[in-house]
């Protein structure tokens, strides 16, 4: 029998033979999980009979299904415990177009159509946008090759085209932002300019630092998102804004004591989802504890030699070589 959703864990997956619509899982334990949905009917729960299989225990069995009809795609409440949410509201029955939002339990999933979902999740970025903010990123962060001191970019006063200080600030801290991979990607750090390139950045940048008072709202920009971040759960999104709070201003307490918040909550989700993978794997549920493994897998993609992250990756391995052997 021919699957009526297939399962991706990358973003970009092209047009699939048969396909309808999509589901993209944008928060929640599955976050990154793209279903390709081949059928007009498809049902959605935490039970591993369903056609999109949620890893969230806050969602029911059965928790809901989307079903076309002439008149469109529609989204159905199967009598969940904890009903489905669009734009904050409960609703047990909405007609659904392609970009809309609803959330099961604690996961939240997008909805696209079979057109917009390829063209959304497929295409390769404007690379005229990218050339141009690769440009401007060189010119701040590349300062002995093309900015600062020896390029382009000069000291204010020796350049009519120089911009301010706090341009270049907020420009770095969109540089970052644009370029934030998915909770599911590591970061990847750039080394450090070595010998006299490190020394003229440094001088240039010390030289072009923003006033305190641009520093502070620049770093309050940075904190309100991170503390966004935090209330919705978004853990490791809100590590990364109150990091960067930190390296605009060190001695911003509030950051300091919401950076470690986040990590003990990560580490407590990261024992939560391990623990049940375990439970799920001796009780025979063996999609349910792959879910568990891939959320550590997740949650620990910045540090790889923790030993939970290392025990997590090896029970993911035994899990699948299980499944790939019972199909």
């Amino acid at each position: 029998m021919a699957a009526v959703a297939l399962k991706f864990r990358q973003g970009q997956v092209p047009r699939q033979e048969g396909e309808r619509a999509r589901l993209k899982i944008v928060k929640g334990p599955d976050f990154g999980v793209v279903y390709v949905l081949k059928s007009h009917r498809v049902t959605i729960g935490r039970g591993e009979d369903n056609d999109v299989v949620l890893g969230d225990l806050k969602a029911s069995r059965h928790h809901a299904e989307i079903v076309e009809t002439q008149t469109g795609w529609g989204l159905k409440d199967l009598g969940s415990s904890n009903g489905i949410l669009i734009k904050g509201t409960s609703v047990r029955n909405a007609q659904l177009r392609s970009g809309d939002l609803f959330a099961l339990g604690e996961t939240e999933l997008e909805f696209l159509s079979a057109e917009t979902g390829t063209r959304i999740l497929t295409a390769p970025p404007n690379p005229k946008i990218l050339q141009e903010n690769k440009k401007r990123i060189d010119a701040i962060t590349r300062f002995g090759a093309g900015g600062g001191p020896n390029g382009g970019l000069q000291v204010a006063g020796k350049s009519s085209n120089a911009p301010s200080p706090l341009v270049i600030l907020l420009l770095v801290g969109g540089a970052v932002l644009f370029f934030l991979p998915s909770e599911d990607e590591p970061v990847k750090q750039k080394p450090e300019p070595a010998g006299e390139r490190a020394l003229a950045s440094r001088s240039w940048m010390q030289e072009n630092l923003p006033e305190e008072g641009e520093l502070r709202k620049t770093s309050d920009k940075f904190f309100k998102n991170g503390f966004r971040e935090f209330r919705e759960r978004n853990y490791i999104r809100a590590q990364i804004q109150f990091e960067t709070v930190l390296q605009v201003d060190p001695s911003h307490r509030l950051a300091q004591i919401y950076l470690e918040n986040c990590r003990r909550e990560i580490i407590e989700e990261v024992n939560f989802h391990l623990s049940s993978g375990r439970k799920s794997l001796d009780a025979g549920k063996l999609k349910e504890s792959r879910g568990h493994f891939e959320s550590v897998l997740r949650l620990l993609y910045r540090d790889n030699q923790n030993p939970l992250y290392i025990e997590a990756k090896e029970q993911l391995g035994k899990v699948s070589k299980i499944i790939k052997g019972a199909v």
